[in-house]
């Protein structure tokens, strides 16, 4: 009432342009200090898939490869302070999922929650950052398939169909990606693809069991610390469920060393259309990391042999381009093979694109490789 008040008091005395809609400031200013501010009309919309409160209080959103920052923001940290503080007390408190959001939700101040919509929220109240700070993302359940993420401008249509094919002709994928480069997005599509009756084993740090996928889920954030028997025991425990195919998250870099070899050699028997997961800016560094991971035990050449049998497919996604309209974060699509001499060898089915937003197109090997996952080869 106080607001509306001075917003009366300001529109007699013509305090406010023609060009300002004072229902609007009031609307605004009212969100702000009873609601959650800039957040509340983002949060329930359906197309926005993350988003991102500043310390300075600006607040950005992502609908599919596109991010824009909003033109509304806090006014103050105070209030932005108030409003996730209204937030975290809208969720229930759930494990983090990965190692760059652990590192907030461990600050003294720092939350992890899932919403009542299955959003989940990571954020903290710290001032040692700049001001209070949040990210929110669409729930898992919510994700989309590949035709609609290339709708999107996430994926473009030719390397949609290229991983689609992959996965329906049983070829496995490894989806390597960096920070914010929404690679699980990807992952999460490319795993829409899979046959309603395959019995999938879900792994990695705190994954959620994701019905729609017919799968168990092999929960390695519940494993104490060092405790590198306790994770090999129950691998083994839920590989004798005899799962169809594998959805392997980030498995952190406590758990990667001990199951890198363990993940190739159940890939190796015959798990295709399976999907991993990995962080990297490369494809050629992540082979690297994961075939150094399983030489603790074998040769060079072997690892490599391993690696090569385990993964049909690579992709590489990144950020979209700076001022691309609509383009896809798919940088690149290899095929995983090996030379003669055993070296590992990632055969390019797209072209590099050569114009921010400019369209890839399958080069010969590609064309060969759709033509022989849509006949079945």
């Amino acid at each position: 009432k106080s607001i509306r008040n001075i917003a009366s008091q300001l529109i007699d005395a013509g305090a406010f342009p023609e060009s300002i809609d004072p229902e609007a400031i009031v609307r605004n200013a009212l969100e702000e200090a009873i609601g959650l501010g800039p957040l509340s009309n983002v949060l329930h919309d359906p197309d926005v898939d993350q988003i991102w409160l500043s310390p300075s209080g600006s607040v950005m959103v992502a609908r599919g490869a596109k991010r824009t920052v909003l033109s509304e923001r806090f006014t103050t940290a105070a209030t932005a302070e108030l409003a996730i503080r209204r937030l975290q007390r809208s969720g229930d408190s759930v494990p983090v999922t990965n190692a760059s959001d652990r590192a907030a939700a461990e600050l003294d101040s720092g939350f992890s929650i899932r919403l009542s919509n299955g959003a989940r929220a990571v954020g903290a109240l710290s001032h040692d950052l700049g001001g209070p700070f949040v990210r929110v993302w669409a729930s898992q359940r919510e994700k989309q398939n590949i035709e609609q993420i290339a709708k999107r401008g996430m994926v473009s249509a030719i390397a949609g169909d290229l991983l689609k094919a992959a996965i329906v002709a049983q070829k496995s994928v490894l989806v390597v990606g960096g920070p914010s480069s929404a690679k699980e997005n990807l992952a999460q599509a490319l795993a829409h693809a899979f046959p309603g009756s395959a019995w999938t084993l879900s792994v990695g740090v705190h994954v959620p069991v994701e019905p729609e996928l017919n799968a168990v889920a092999l929960d390695l954030g519940s494993v104490p610390s060092g405790a590198r028997e306790r994770v090999i025991a129950r691998w083994h425990t839920a590989m004798r469920s005899r799962p169809e195919r594998l959805y392997v998250e980030d498995l952190g870099d406590e758990w990667a060393p001990v199951l890198a070899a363990l993940l190739a050699q159940a890939l190796s028997a015959g798990r295709g259309g399976s999907v991993v997961l990995m962080d990297g800016l490369t494809l050629e560094g992540a082979f690297s990391r994961w075939t150094g991971l399983c030489e603790v035990d074998r040769t060079p050449s072997a690892a490599r042999t391993l690696v090569a049998s385990a993964v049909s497919v690579a992709v590489l996604v990144g950020p979209p381009s700076p001022g691309a309209r609509g383009s896809s974060v798919v940088s690149r699509v290899v095929e995983v093979s090996q030379t003669s001499s055993g070296e590992l060898e990632l055969v390019d089915l797209l072209t590099p694109r050569t114009t921010h937003g400019g369209a890839s197109e399958p080069t010969s090997r590609g064309k060969q490789f759709l033509a022989s996952c849509t006949k079945g080869g």
